[in-house]
Order: structure tokens, then C-alpha cells, then sequence
């Protein structure tokens, strides 16, 4: 008898301290998947750090695939909706969820395989690559200030105008590594473009370069900065730049 009640205590007991222990783990755990996507790996690589897509964050839209990553804000970035395009190498801002930006990201943007030209301002229009390169996609540019910003564009005009550039400009690296030691007029233009979009959606503060880059820049492509659409003289440099 003495065993049985001892047999039944015992039991009780498992049952008091074992109870509790299963009502606390019944919720659903948390999966941590370490199988980053393609799209999460090339994220990673750009040294963003990935992140649940929840609260304050930056998520990211494959045009492509139309896959949706999720990184941490940075000093390069700040949290909102974004797309990434392959075609021209950019992340910019989502023109479909932000309706109050959508303007300014056409004007600033190309779809892939269209060949039309963007307004600038009334009486002039920036030229559109006639040519798009599949290669630009594989082009970083890195700059973070407005020092590596002009670094970067006057060591590309250089570059376009045949006379080799040299130093540790990890933008020129980049280019060269990529196009080697020349690069075409649509090439050019698309480099110019994706750093504007750069410098005026994705870093904290929106930058412009230097006076006398841009001088350059409409001169050798006939592109204009936004910040210049009603200075005649960089119309007039970039009308007679030669472009078609």
C-alpha cells in the first residue's frame, strides 16, 4: 500500500512541475533560416544586413524576380519601400507605393527596354542611351560623400575621355574592372545617371557634384543636373555636346 501512494505522489508531482514547462513551449518557434536567396546573398554582399520585415526597415523589390528583402536602415539608406533594377544597377525609391514621389523617380529613371528620352526641363531633354550595356548591372558605385562623388565622376569622364585615369578611386576600380579601359557614350550616360539617383534618393542629404563636373559632364554627354535646368550656359554646353 505504502508503494502505491508513493507510486501516485510521484506521479502528481511530474504532473504539478512538468505542466507549466509544456504551456511555455507551445507557442510556435521562431525559424531562422540561414538559406539566404540569391537576391538576400547580393544584399549581403553590398554589405546591407538583412533584416525581418517588420517596423522601420528598408524593403527591397526585385524588378525581376519581384522578390521582397528585408535590410536594416543605414547611413546610406533610411527605411522605406525600394525596387532594384538590374538593368541600370540601382536601388531606388517605389514609385508604386510612394504616389507623391512617382514624378521625380520617371524623370530620374529608364525602364529597360524603352528608348525614349527624359524631361529635364521644357526646353531640353536629357539623351537616353541608345544602347543599353547588360554589363552596367554589375557596376557598383559606392561613393558616401560629396568628395568621393566628384572623385568618382571626374575620374569617369577621364576614363570616357581616353586618359587613363589612375589611383585607388574604388568607383574607377569598379568600372575598369567591368569595361576595362574604355567606355562608350551610352555607357558614360548611364554611369552619370545611376550616380545622380545615388546621390539624390538613397544617401541621407542629396548631393550634387561640383560646378565644374557638371560643366563637364553636360559638355562630353550632354546630360543635366536638375539643380542647373535653368542655367543657359550648361543648356547651351550640353546642345552642343554632339548627341543625336
Amino acid at each position: 500500500m505504502k508503494i502505491k501512494h508513493l507510486l501516485i505522489t510521484n506521479i502528481s508531482l511530474f504532473t504539478l512541475f512538468s505542466g507549466p514547462l509544456q504551456a511555455q513551449n507551445s507557442s510556435f518557434p521562431t525559424i531562422i533560416n540561414n538559406n539566404n536567396s540569391p537576391f538576400q546573398q547580393k544584399l549581403i554582399d553590398w554589405g546591407f544586413s538583412i533584416s525581418n520585415c517588420d517596423g522601420n526597415v528598408v524593403s527591397i523589390r526585385d524588378l525581376n524576380t519581384q522578390e521582397i528583402a528585408c535590410v536594416e536602415p543605414n547611413q546610406q539608406i533610411s527605411s522605406g519601400n525600394y525596387v532594384y533594377d538590374r538593368v541600370t544597377n540601382q536601388i531606388r525609391p517605389d514609385t508604386n507605393v510612394d504616389s507623391d514621389t512617382a514624378n521625380v523617380s520617371q524623370t530620374n529613371t529608364r525602364g529597360a527596354s524603352q528608348n525614349i528620352e527624359e524631361v529635364v526641363t521644357e526646353g531640353y531633354v536629357n539623351p537616353n542611351p541608345s544602347n543599353a550595356d547588360p554589363r552596367i548591372a554589375d557596376v557598383v558605385i559606392d561613393f558616401v560623400d560629396i568628395y568621393g562623388y566628384n572623385n568618382c565622376l571626374d575620374a569617369l569622364l577621364l576614363l570616357y575621355e581616353g586618359r587613363n585615369p589612375v589611383g585607388d578611386n574604388s568607383c574607377l576600380q569598379n568600372v575598369k574592372e567591368v569595361f576595362g579601359n574604355q567606355i562608350s557614350r551610352d555607357v558614360m550616360l548611364e554611369l552619370v545617371d545611376i550616380a545622380n539617383v545615388r546621390a539624390t534618393s538613397l544617401l541621407p542629404m542629396e548631393l550634387y557634384p561640383a560646378y565644374g563636373i557638371r560643366r563637364r559632364v553636360a559638355q562630353s554627354v550632354g546630360y543635366v543636373y536638375e539643380i542647373d535646368v535653368d542655367n543657359p550656359e550648361m543648356i547651351r554646353l550640353a546642345q552642343s555636346s554632339g548627341r543625336n
